[in-house]
């Protein structure tokens, strides 16, 4: 029965949730504490340990409280059941995709979304550059959106200079000489890390 149930409740997890990643933990949360499968204080180490895990948290969140309550078989399923939605959904979206692909509005919105996708991972890049690069108080949004940089903004916009300088270096290594993906975070760690320390130390 715990299988049955593991399984379902991870189907109906994945079945609403939109957004990936950390958008969908309070739904899992508030459906394993609402079972008692686990406290506050246990989910928020599940959360830890699927953070540092590889893999999506999600998927990772799923098979650890699996594997917790009922060994390996309950981490299979419920891993089974956070990734059935998403593949039945998907191969739907796939047919349909292939019956319509000649109708003009379906292809023309299909590249709209494709437009709308760019724009998130832009949001995201944004995201990660003012809580790894810029943590003097500078916000990118203030300069995209309503142009409202003070003088300390700009002169802190500086230090943006070697995340720059990091980007240009990762779309020469991969789409002109071909390197890995692997090589190209190794080679970005290896440059990054005293690039970003001592341009820091000088204008920090």
């Amino acid at each position: 029965m715990i299988y049955l149930m593991l399984y379902l409740v991870f189907a109906k997890i994945a079945f609403f949730a939109f957004g990936g990643g950390f958008a969908n933990l309070p739904i899992i949360q508030s459906e394993l504490l609402s079972r008692g499968w686990c406290t506050a204080a246990q989910f928020a180490d599940i959360v830890a340990v699927a953070q540092i895990t590889p893999g999506p948290v999600v998927i990772n969140t799923a098979t650890y409280v699996g594997k917790t309550m009922a060994g390996t078989l309950g981490g299979i399923i419920a891993t089974l059941g956070i990734i059935t939605p998403a593949v039945l959904i998907t191969v739907a979206i796939y047919f349909l995709a292939e019956k319509c692909s000649s109708v003009s509005f379906i292809h023309h919105g299909i590249r709209g979304i494709r437009a709308g996708v760019a724009g998130l991972i832009l949001c995201a890049v944004i995201f990660f550059m003012e809580n790894s690069v810029l943590n003097h108080g500078l916000h990118l949004n203030r300069l995209i959106y309503d142009f409202s940089f003070t003088v300390q903004d700009w002169k802190t916009l500086r230090l943006v200079i070697p995340a720059v300088i990091i980007l240009i270096l990762n779309i020469i290594f991969v789409k002109k000489t071909h390197l890995t993906i692997y090589l190209s975070i190794i080679i970005s760690v290896i440059i990054g890390t005293p690039l970003m320390y001592y341009w820091r130390s000088i204008f920090g």
